[in-house]
Order: structure tokens, then C-alpha cells, then sequence
């Protein structure tokens, strides 16, 4: 079984049209069909819960569309990783690379597992390239499908 950390960025595009979003899907089928584990810290919960909140409060979602969409959410097959366990991890990783604690999370539990980090984020790849980091996460157009 294929194993990958994913981040908010590609969860995202599981429920919102956006670039990329096929892959991301490809992803999310891939779990549910029990080809891949997907793994996030469990501040993805809080990240998502906000992005799917931001897009209420502009109006882009309605309010019951906006509570489906996290209540399928969080009835995905995702595993979660306490943050706590990923917290002095993710704070070095932060600190080498200049990425946030937030990102460090991903980048962490990533590091750990072995599995690596699918990300749509531009930003935090760039932060990792050039580091002994720079291999832990791939750009979410760059996975296999």
C-alpha cells in the first residue's frame, strides 16, 4: 500500500474546484478504495475547518453546503497524528528551513513516517528545496497516479 502525508492544500481540492484538482482527487479515491494511507497531524483539522469557514463567510459556500463539506471531511478515512507528538519535530524543521510551525507539522510527520509529503503549496516547497529536506515533499503534480 502506497503511504503519503498530505496537507491542507490538497485536501482542499477534494471539495473545491481548483487547480490540480483531479490529482488531488485521484488521491482521495485511492484512499477510500484502500490503495493508499493518507496521513496529516491533526492540525489539518483546524486548517481545513477555517478554509471551509472562510469560504462560507464570503459567501462563495453556503452555510449547509459549508457544514457538508467538513462533515465529509472528517468522515474520510484520513489518519490522524497528534500534533503534540510532531511539536519539537516540527519546531527544528521550522527553524532550518524558515517554513511556519504549522507547515513544520507536515514536513515533520512526514520526516518520520517515511512516507512523503503531497503538497500543492509552492511556498513551502520552494522553503524546502536546497535543504536536506527537500526530499520529504513533492509537488501534488508530481505524484504518480
Amino acid at each position: 500500500m502506497t503511504e503519503y502525508v498530505v496537507d491542507a492544500s490538497v485536501v482542499a481540492k477534494w471539495h473545491f474546484p481548483e487547480q490540480s484538482a483531479e490529482r488531488a482527487a485521484t488521491l482521495l479515491d485511492q484512499m477510500t478504495s484502500g490503495r493508499a494511507r493518507l496521513s496529516a497531524p491533526d492540525l489539518i483539522i483546524c486548517e481545513f475547518g477555517n478554509l471551509v469557514l472562510r469560504k462560507v463567510r464570503i459567501r462563495e459556500v453556503a452555510g449547509e453546503d459549508g457544514e457538508m463539506i467538513f462533515a465529509d471531511f472528517l468522515s474520510a478515512p484520513l489518519h490522524f497524528t497528534p500534533s503534540p507528538d510532531l511539536a519539537r519535530a516540527a519546531f527544528a524543521v521550522a527553524q532550518a528551513v524558515g517554513c511556519s510551525f504549522y507547515d513544520g507539522l507536515y514536513v515533520a510527520l512526514a520526516e518520520i513516517s517515511g512516507a512523503p509529503l503531497v503538497t500543492a503549496d509552492l511556498k513551502l516547497l520552494n522553503q524546502l528545496a536546497g535543504t536536506g529536506l527537500s526530499e520529504v515533499a513533492v509537488a501534488l503534480d508530481d505524484v504518480d497516479s
